[in-house]
């Protein structure tokens, strides 16, 4: 895997006047069958906007950034990073390669371990590794 882009501070809409801010970190293959994106723990000034409603967050990211990446062979991995140790796979469901069809409409389509990192202590929680 290589390197493909890092976007710090990207900005996505979480509300009609309330904006998040994440960081993304994206990688792939050389042919880019395989990209993987990483999306860092938000910012403490949109604290629990990626956590409430990810949907907006990898909508908004594909929407924006994303797609000029892809090829249409791509397959994607998604992956929230809480800390720089602890990597959680975010998983869409219904969706062929990942995420093809380029939206997500509820939240109830982005399965996530998002909800045991906010209900359980760090230390409690197993962790893929990176």
């Amino acid at each position: 895997m290589q390197h493909l882009q890092e976007v710090s501070d990207f900005k996505y809409k979480y509300s009609d006047h309330i904006y998040g801010f994440c960081d993304f970190e994206v990688y792939s293959t050389p042919d880019r069958d395989q990209v993987v994106i990483y999306l860092h723990d938000p910012e403490p000034r949109a604290l629990g906007a990626a956590h409430l409603q990810p949907h907006k967050v990898v909508n908004a990211f594909y929407r924006e950034v994303l797609f000029r990446h892809l090829t249409p062979a791509s397959r994607l991995s998604w992956y929230y990073v809480a800390q720089p140790e602890d990597c959680l796979p975010i998983h869409l469901e219904g969706l062929p390669g990942g995420y093809t069809d380029g939206h997500v409409d509820r939240m109830d389509q982005v399965e996530s371990d998002l909800a045991v990192l906010l209900s359980i202590p760090a230390s409690a929680i197993p962790v893929a590794r990176r």
